[in-house]
């Protein structure tokens, strides 16, 4: 039981940070997608990137700063209409580890804490997408575009500024992958980028339960 709780604590911390790193997957997000017609161009420019990227097969590594903790990876891997990522957060000499999959449009969500085995259970709303929350909220407040470089590559940054405070979010224009998502005092950054993504790479590291 402890190890599911453990699952649960950290997708809610992602998802808490800073109200922009909670995820989902293009195939599985049509009805928590922003409405286009709602939007501003800016909006609109922001939302074709991400759809751009949901189409695509890569693997990303990113390097992440929220307050509370030591250390907070996420690491995704997409293989349309599948999808994994695994998030690690290092917080009060704990070590907890997550994984999401998106496999057939079934999601099954895996927890450990420390170096206990493995735990996986079927359904529930954890997500698999870093953006999905940035998305959503894109009619709740004011974005403006800009060309910016970041760690050498060529990004386009969106600002969303909303009574909550301000995000900012700079992607690849050619592919739609985020380089650099920052809000509060939280922010992730892209550190290794490559798109080989094999297969088996979607295969629970445990039985599924639920």
């Amino acid at each position: 039981m402890a190890k599911v709780v453990a699952g649960a604590v950290v997708i809610s911390f992602i998802g808490a940070s800073a109200g922009i790193l909670a995820l989902s997957n293009a195939s599985d997000n049509t009805t928590t997608k922003t409405k286009t017609p709602e939007l501003s161009a800016a909006s609109k420019e922001l939302v074709r990137l991400l759809d751009k990227r949901d189409e695509i097969t890569y693997h990303a590594k990113y390097q992440a700063a929220a307050p509370g903790t030591q250390g907070l990876a996420i690491e995704t891997w997409q293989l349309p209409p599948r999808v994994r990522q695994d998030s690690e957060i290092q917080s009060d000499g704990q070590k907890i580890k997550a994984r999401v999959l998106l496999i057939d449009g079934d999601r099954v969500r895996c927890a450990q804490l420390n170096d206990a085995e493995w735990s996986c259970r079927a359904g529930g709303e954890a997500s698999v997408d870093p953006l999905e929350s940035f998305r959503q909220r894109l009619s709740q407040g004011t974005v403006t575009a800009r060309d910016n470089t970041v760690d050498g590559r060529s990004v386009r940054c969106f600002t969303l500024k909303t009574t909550e405070g301000t995000s900012e979010l700079c992607l690849v224009p050619a592919t739609g992958i985020p380089v650099r998502i920052s809000g509060g005092q939280t922010q992730m950054r892209l550190v290794a980028l490559d798109t080989i993504v094999d297969s088996e790479l979607f295969v629970p590291p445990a039985a599924v339960t639920g």
